[in-house]
């Protein structure tokens, strides 16, 4: 994989902050490749920009144009997803990371919520 190249949500650095022991085998063998947004984990996970720093996950500022692709991206993803699935509470912040991933030109995304995997799977 290349630098920078895969995304991390709000879960990752959790699951990172609870020291669970995939996550933290998966960021020693990815450690330099790993991303994450600022403007989408600050408001999903308290301390997460701290987590992301003590652990070396990248942490990147979407600018106007990512911001605006992030947006519309969520819209088609919100349709998309409900057509499937009932959406629960956590969905739209879930939908919320795929959409900064792709909006910066992530090649990998990183997460473990089930419904997420189960979806991304079949697209």
């Amino acid at each position: 994989m290349a630098r920078g190249l895969c995304y991390v949500n709000g879960n990752f650095l959790i699951a990172l902050d609870r020291g669970d022991p995939r996550a933290l085998r998966f960021l020693e063998r990815y450690r330099d490749i790993l991303y994450t947004i600022a403007n989408i984990i600050e408001e999903d996970v308290i301390g997460a920009r701290r987590v992301a720093l003590e652990h070396g996950v990248q942490i990147r500022f979407m600018n106007a144009a990512e911001i605006a692709r992030q947006t519309s991206i969520v819209a088609r993803l919100l349709t998309a997803v409900a057509e499937r699935y009932t959406l629960g509470a956590n969905d739209p912040k879930d939908l919320d990371h795929i959409a900064a991933a792709v909006a910066t030109g992530a090649r990998y995304f990183v997460t473990s919520e089930p419904k997420l995997c189960r979806w991304i799977v079949r697209v």
